[in-house]
């Protein structure tokens, strides 16, 4: 597996491909933000483009590592089946 840094740079191709197809990002919808405790946060939110194209489904996870928050996991899709399946 890579290393979390190089996993979440791994996305940027996949989110160009994105934009292109469905145009820039015209507004966000905030889904949930679920603590697990006091250091690790989920946030999920869905994207809504400009060439109104499918809306996008986006989840971070993030984690405190002493005094700073650092991202854990970084995903999105467009098949809400997939994006909210693990509540």
């Amino acid at each position: 597996m890579l290393p979390r840094p190089l996993r979440v740079s791994a996305f940027s191709p996949a989110l160009e491909e994105a934009i292109k197809i469905d145009g820039k990002i015209d507004r966000i919808e905030k889904v949930d933000k679920k603590l697990f405790g006091d250091s690790f946060v989920r946030i999920r939110m869905i994207s809504y483009h400009n060439l109104d194209g499918a809306p996008l489904f986006w989840e971070f996870m993030f984690f405190k590592a002493k005094d700073e928050w650092q991202i854990y996991i970084f995903r999105f899709n467009d098949e809400i089946d997939k994006a909210f399946s693990g509540t």
